[in-house]
């Protein structure tokens, strides 16, 4: 029997001791209550797992008090303890939700009995609760396609810091899909019910924008004919995403920085302060430590936006992401025209993999939308694909650069690996002898890193 924390609530001060006496030695924290209104105070303040509580009492009931648990949407199970219950009680106790009753005079074995199987059902909520926030997670981070072990990493680290509230900021390179990172996080998060607000800070002029962040009071500016509400006070309750964050005028990091600090807006025109609870993700291009060095970030404002670093790999050096998006962006737009799903030549998904993606996931969808336009055929095949793709070829199988946080060596040697598979038809023999290494090589590799031929 797990322990529970369980208020009993009784005017009678000597069954009151009884009771507590018996659970308390049972292993279960309690806490003794003689007084109704004082409960419904102490609800407000702590969490309990279950509630024993006397049907009559001077001022509230046993059935008072559960009407108002109710009105207050506490999670607690409720048990009455009564001496003569009726049946149009015990009716309505049931209607109200009470779980059990216990008779007076209180026989320990009953009590502990009851106690014990209210104890098994709040165990199965916590874990059907558990489960049901575990795959509400799961599927918000399912509309990211992460087959690479790199993109698989953010993602999980994601979905680890998504029920802090936290300041994440997301980098990677345009187009590598920091705005969907940001709303599966979202959607992951204790603010999930709460609006989410992106901003493109690169895309308002430097005199409009503390005006779109904080909003502004009629007449504070040409233009300003009526009061409008911020885009800090439109995301209240829930999350703001400030992308391309390291556009920002330098003027207007600082005011940023006293939001986040304060926890306050003061609309352009106005001296009054609006408090706001917003969750902040922000998200950028540049590198904002080399801004930081230059002169043109503030060093302040960097680090409280960079409580979690997630880092999103550029779609080169995530080449086993490429077919699966591709797949997903064709399936994608023919639902969209009411077509059905075209097949794809294997050439077509090495010439893919071959090219650099300097625009990255945005890029390859771009391309396959426009693919879905123009072919009139059943098959996707190489006349498809535009020369400057096929033509462009990626310099080996090593990222062009460096970048300063590392590679993963092992997964650049997994990469390196399915490609010879792939290039010789996933024959394990042709591939062996292409790497210059033994089969046994081959294959203990295959199974100790888990590569295995996809499904198309």
């Amino acid at each position: 029997m797990n322990d529970q924390n369980i208020m009993i609530v009784d005017d009678d001060l000597s069954l009151l001791r009884v009771i507590e006496h018996h659970l308390s030695g049972a292993g279960h924290q309690t806490r003794a209550i003689n007084k109704p209104d004082e409960a419904l105070k102490l609800l407000e303040e702590e969490t309990f797992d279950m509630i024993l509580c006397d049907m009559k009492m001077p001022g509230l009931s046993g059935l008072d008090i559960l009407k108002q648990i109710n009105k207050l949407g506490v999670d607690v199970l409720f048990i009455i303890i009564t001496g003569y219950p009726t049946v149009e009680e015990a009716v309505e106790a049931m209607k109200l939700g009470a779980f059990d009753f216990i008779q007076k005079p209180v026989d320990k074995n009953h009590l502990l009995r009851v106690v014990e199987k209210a104890s098994e059902v709040i165990t199965l909520r916590r874990e059907n609760r558990h489960l049901k926030s575990l795959v509400k997670q799961q599927f918000a981070f399912d509309k990211i396609i992460a087959r690479s072990a790199s993109m698989r990493n953010v993602c999980t680290q994601a979905a680890q810091v998504a029920l802090s509230n936290v300041s994440i900021l997301i980098s990677g390179e345009t187009g590598t899909g920091k705005e969907l990172l940001a709303k599966a996080i979202h959607n992951s998060s204790k603010v999930k019910k709460g609006p989410f607000i992106a901003l493109n800070c690169g895309a308002i002029p430097a005199n409009l924008i503390e005006a779109e962040l904080f909003g502004h009071v009629k007449g504070a500016f040409t233009g300003a004919v009526s009061a409008r509400m911020g885009l800090f006070e439109a995301a209240n309750s829930g999350t703001i995403f400030l992308d391309e964050i390291g556009d920002l005028p330098l003027e207007m990091q600082g005011k940023l920085l006293r939001v986040l600090q304060e926890n306050v807006v003061v609309p352009v025109g106005s001296n009054t302060q609006r408090e706001i609870s917003v969750r902040v993700i922000s998200a950028t291009h540049q590198i904002l430590p080399e801004m930081v060095s230059a002169g043109t970030f503030r060093e302040d404002l960097f680090y409280r936006l960079n409580i979690v670093p997630l880092e999103i790999p550029p779609l080169r050096d995530r080449m086993d992401d490429i077919a699966f998006l591709f797949k997903h962006f064709i399936k994608k737009q023919l639902q969209v025209d009411g077509r059905e799903m075209l097949s794809i030549d294997k050439k077509v998904v090495t010439v893919l993999e071959d090219y650099d993606w300097p625009g990255n996931v945005r890029e390859l969808e771009n391309l396959a939308r426009r693919i879905v336009a123009l072919t009139a055929n059943n098959e996707i095949v190489l006349n498809d694909i535009p020369d400057n793709i096929q033509k462009n070829k990626r310099q080996g199988v090593l990222p062009v650069d460096m970048p300063d946080s590392g590679i993963d060596l092992e997964e650049w040697m997994d990469r390196l690996v399915v490609r010879a598979l792939k290039k010789n038809d996933w024959n394990q023999s042709k591939t062996a002898k292409f790497l210059n290494i033994s089969r046994n090589t081959l294959i203990y590799r295959m199974e100790k890193r888990g590569l295995r031929r996809n499904s198309d």
